[in-house]
């Protein structure tokens, strides 16, 4: 049992202030342990709320919570958690007249876990719903300190005096800006549901020799899958949401905020230095509503992962990636683009001994933003020298040197709109060169020193200097 009371009031008068307040709360439980692999638990909460109505403290709401968990420890390769809390608050009807509502609020999250047969098949499932009070989000803007945000104030273009949407952009080093999604005025009940599946499977587990040439082919193999689904709806019927049926996911009307993401990868020689490939298609599908327009979403991703030991010195790394990233809003808006993405970037390493290590690589691609029939086409060119110095046990002294180059085309089409900042990933037209040096040391355990110097000239322009220090003592 829990009780808590405070009164609070002006100089010279008996009436009590509004952060007076009182609330009891009385709450028996039962657990059991040690019934075989099992636990389980039960809970029973009641709580009253007294607030202050006409300078006394008078009864505000009184609310019932029911708390409920299980879980299954390591049984036959099978482990799995339950949790599940239901409060309802009533409110009196003197408070009901200042804008409460009477609530119900259900929050269950539940978790499986499967790994037989040494693990070479390993699932895990997750489920977790909430209902709740929820309202549209509105994009805000947030100034920050140079440097530390991802987009930059253009001023105002429209000369209306407010800080449009619009008039904000994506910045890949100068930003003084962040975005926030704060929820509006407007407040009504909404299912938040998550759920995911992760299922891997090693078939070498199992297959320690092969017998067999298609032994020996499934042995090379191992697979993930991974799926996660997030919906934030107002629908009506809740079971709808519940039960999975994705029909009514991501809906123009119902939905504020949901996604949907699929990801398989194919790995081949997974565990072996000398040579491995890895294969992954990945598939994002998102709604968001916005106060005053909605956006849907939809990035794919297509690549394949090389990586090789050449000789005992040198490795290699090589992706090819072919991809799409596409945002249609239902009111025009900076953020719309259809920009699909093919390249290929390799880097070879060289390590003649442990704490040497030299790095090179180049990488190429094409990105074409397709947004309303245009055709504006960014050919991107990087070249990437990296070596790195370790002091055993202390720390590291590395410096990079990178190269890019940006080639964009327009049509006529696609003049009339900025180039979206996802076509270059923020690189700039033209030539740029970065530079850094970085140094990390431990002078002992309980010294600490780091230095940091950046460097960068984008599009022939003056260079810009960062360089940064910093010691720290533990005691």
């Amino acid at each position: 049992m829990e009780t808590e009371e405070r009164r609070q009031s002006g100089l010279g008068g008996d009436s009590l202030s509004a952060t007076s307040f009182r609330f009891v709360e009385f709450a028996p439980g039962i657990a059991l342990s040690g019934i075989g692999a099992m636990e389980m638990s039960a809970e029973i909460q009641v709580r009253e709320e007294d607030s202050v109505a006409t300078g006394v403290l008078q009864r505000a709401s009184r609310s019932f919570t029911h708390v409920y968990s299980w879980r299954l420890q390591e049984w036959r390769a099978f482990s799995s958690s339950l949790s599940l809390n239901i409060r309802n608050t009533e409110f009196t009807q003197l408070f009901k007249n200042r804008g409460n509502t009477d609530s119900e609020v259900i929050l269950m999250r539940s978790q499986f876990r499967y790994s037989p047969l040494q693990r070479s098949i390993d699932s895990d499932v997750l489920y977790e719903l909430a209902n709740q009070r929820s309202s549209q989000l509105e994009r805000v803007f947030v100034r920050v300190p140079k440097g530390t945000g991802n987009y930059i104030y253009r001023g105002d273009l429209n000369g209306n005096g407010i800080a449009d949407e619009d008039e904000f952009e994506l910045t890949r080093f100068e930003g003084d800006y962040i975005v926030l999604f704060v929820p509006g005025d407007r407040l009504v009940p909404v299912i938040d549901l998550k759920a995911g599946l992760r299922l891997r499977l090693q078939p070498s587990r199992v297959l320690v020799r092969a017998e067999s040439p298609w032994e020996a082919v499934v042995r090379s193999l191992s697979t993930e899958t991974t799926i996660r689904i997030e919906e934030r709806s107002t629908e009506a019927d809740a079971r709808q949401i519940y039960l999975l049926n994705f029909k009514r996911f991501q809906n123009d009307q119902t939905t504020i905020a949901g996604s949907s993401l699929w990801m398989q990868d194919l790995h081949i020689f997974e565990n072996d230095p000398a040579l491995s490939f890895r294969l992954r298609f990945r598939e994002r599908r998102g709604l968001l509503k916005l106060v005053g327009t909605n956006e849907r979403s939809l990035q794919t991703e297509r690549s394949l992962r090389i990586r090789s030991q050449l000789v005992r010195e040198i490795g290699n790394q090589t992706d090819v990636l072919s991809g799409m990233d596409r945002v249609i809003a239902s009111t025009a808006s900076t953020r719309e683009r259809d920009v699909a993405t093919i390249g290929v970037n390799t880097e070879f390493s060289y390590r003649p001994e442990p704490r040497w290590e030299v790095a090179f690589g180049v990488g190429v691609s094409r990105a074409v933003d397709r947004f309303a029939g245009g055709n504006t086409t960014a050919d991107i060119n990087e070249q990437l020298l990296r070596v790195t110095h370790a002091f055993l046990g202390s720390g590291q002294l590395r410096g990079e040197l990178e190269r890019e180059e940006v080639l964009v085309s327009d049509d006529p089409i696609s003049e009339s709109r900025s180039i979206p900042y996802e076509l270059t990933n923020g690189r700039a037209r033209g030539k740029t060169f970065l530079w850094n040096l970085a140094f990390d040391y431990r002078i002992n355990q309980y010294v600490q020193v780091t230095m940091n110097y950046q460097g960068r000239t984008e599009g022939g322009r003056s260079p810009v200097h960062t360089a940064r220090a910093e010691a720290r003592a533990f005691f």
